[in-house]
């Protein structure tokens, strides 16, 4: 049941009314409170393995493609006032070892940063200040993305009829250069599942509730990276846990096939 309801949930975005209407209909009741408990539950042995996707994802030598939306989120301030802010999911991918990687968080680049940490290799970004510290580092190169760049010279020719934006859209074109991809669209796919979840809810009670969601989008991207049905991935982690299976990393292999 907890492995349909995260698949319900991050992968068709179905709020969690639907998902009661849908139970009714199988002769099961239960309440919006118990489904967040439920997926709650599940992520926090999930959290286990995401960090196995972490080690794959910081690879030495490859090429993350990083993006990032903004969600509004209830937080609790320090004095006890209760108010929506606007936080950001972080969406990382490696197309070398094919993961897949959701960070919630503001927008500040601390959060990337730490993240990241003294990653090796390289880093392709749009043009956003908090990705700059990244041009100082020694072991990471750091590359933007010309499809961001492209996007000024199409609305200067649409827009203005600026000739001279026709023959910079054409040499750019789209190719790829080496082992890098030219252009971050493929973490802009990977980011269009967040947003369609937040169009279904409009955002997260907590940020507890958003970091969860971040755990379950985080595999459930994974496994389509690496062409595995999310369910089946769901169905079979949950099963070792309740065989009392706990060594992580041996499961996460077992169930995603380590990259190589």
């Amino acid at each position: 049941m907890l492995s349909d309801l995260a698949v319900n949930r991050f992968q068709y975005a179905l709020t969690s009314g639907r998902e009661m209407y849908r139970m009714i209909n199988e002769k099961m009741r239960m309440s919006k409170t118990t489904i967040f408990n439920w997926l709650r539950r599940g992520a926090e042995f999930l959290v286990n393995c995401q960090e196995i996707i972490k080690l794959w994802l910081l690879k030495p030598g490859t090429t993350l493609y990083c993006d990032e939306s903004w969600v509004d989120t209830k937080v609790t301030e320090s004095n006890g006032e209760v108010h929506y802010k606007k936080r950001y999911m972080w969406v990382l991918v490696n197309l070398t070892t094919k993961v897949c990687y959701y960070l919630f968080g503001d927008r500040k680049k601390e959060t990337i940063k730490d993240f990241l940490g003294d990653f090796k290799g390289t880093l392709m970004t749009d043009a956003y200040a908090a990705y700059l510290y990244f041009n100082k580092l020694k072991d990471c190169t750091h590359v933007c993305c010309w499809s961001h760049v492209r996007r000024i010279f199409v609305s200067a020719s649409r827009d203005y009829s600026d000739s001279l934006a026709d023959e910079f859209i054409e040499l750019i074109g789209y190719v790829k250069i080496g082992s890098v991809l030219i252009d971050n669209n493929c973490c802009e796919r990977a980011v269009r599942p967040f947003t369609n979840l937040r169009k279904s809810f409009g955002g997260f009670s907590s940020e507890r509730g958003a970091k969860v969601a971040a755990t379950y989008l985080t595999f459930v991207e994974t496994c389509k990276l690496m062409v595995k049905a999310p369910l089946d991935f769901f169905r079979r982690f949950f099963d070792m846990i309740i065989d009392g299976r706990r060594d992580y990393a041996l499961m996460t292999e077992a169930l995603l096939v380590k990259p190589v």
